[in-house]
């Protein structure tokens, strides 16, 4: 009889233990730090906040697209995957942008949202622009004139495609870029010839891309510069598309410093955890359920051995 009992309870305690695990409940709550969890829990469940964000003036749908792409890759660049960021509009057609960020206070929200961010370019440890207009005057995308993919060819293992597209300096950036190339040397990669160094390109000094050099632009205070590079993929299909999209990563970048357009927050909330605490209920009241159904069983069990 107590050699019964002992393994019902060990069942139980096994099963609760098993419950939390499988469920990805909370061991420890608190703060981000002193959170223990097995998945990063959604907006449903732990809450956030959300801000409705309007340009400064009216977007047509390639504008807001490519707002929404740039402040998407800026918040993602800071290490931020649980957000969402997505197109809204009223009924007389105004088009607003809406972030909304799990496990974000409203204030922490507004920050990111304004914060200007901090590109820098460098050649070594020579910074030859910065991210926003005055040394970036334009990036081409969106335009097949001077934005698109070159051409297709098979590689060792499937296709790669290559990219192009053309960005415009500043007569200044420029002049810093011919000082920084002047005296550098030169390397074959791939039976094309580069600079040794690379234009390195950060945003809130963090290093998100490398670029190689063509040795055309050693020493010229180039304003007009072409930007290229490939993608790979197990079909022409599949290469293309890669491509398209390290093309628009790379153009995002180049204009990610300074926000295409201002940008005004009108309205910001906080996101109750509403799905999270229902989730928390419906555990409980399953668990329970699970306890008294094993208990039942063993009590069953026990009685038809007594008899």
């Amino acid at each position: 009889m107590a050699k019964l009992n002992w393994k019902i309870w060990l069942l139980i305690i096994s099963l609760a233990i098993a419950i939390i695990f499988i469920t990805n409940w909370p061991v420890v709550f608190g703060t981000e730090e002193g959170s223990i969890t097995r998945i990063k829990a959604g907006l449903d469940l732990r809450g956030g906040a959300r801000a409705l964000v309007r340009p400064e003036k009216s977007l047509d749908a390639q504008e807001m697209a490519g707002l929404l792409e740039t402040v998407r890759y800026r918040l993602n660049v800071y290490g931020l995957t649980d957000l969402n960021v997505r197109e809204v509009s009223d009924l007389g057609g105004n088009r607003y942008m809406m972030v909304e960020m799990a496990g974000a206070t409203p204030e922490e929200l507004k920050e990111l949202v304004e914060k200007q961010g901090k590109f820098e370019a460098k050649i070594g440890n020579n910074t030859v622009f910065i991210g926003g207009h005055n040394d970036i005057t334009f990036v081409c995308r969106n335009d097949a004139s001077c934005a698109y993919i070159e051409q297709c060819a098979d590689v060792k293992g499937g296709v790669a495609c290559r990219f192009h597209f053309e960005i415009d300096l500043s007569p200044e950036a420029a002049k810093k870029h011919a000082a920084a190339t002047a005296n550098l040397g030169e390397n074959v990669s791939g039976g094309k010839r580069y600079l040794n160094e690379t234009l390195d390109l950060y945003l809130d000094d963090k290093l998100v891309e490398q670029l190689f050099i063509d040795v055309d632009l050693k020493g010229q205070e180039a304003t007009k510069i072409a930007i290229s590079g490939s993608g790979v993929g197990a079909t022409k299909a599949e290469a293309m598309t890669e491509a398209e999209s390290s093309m628009k990563k790379l153009q995002t970048v180049l204009i990610t410093g300074s926000l295409p357009f201002k940008l005004e927050i009108i309205k910001l909330d906080s996101i109750s955890p509403t799905l999270g605490r229902e989730f928390t209920k419906n555990i409980f009241i399953a668990a329970q359920r699970i306890i008294i159904l094993i208990v039942n069983i063993g009590v069953n069990f026990n009685f038809e051995q007594d008899n």
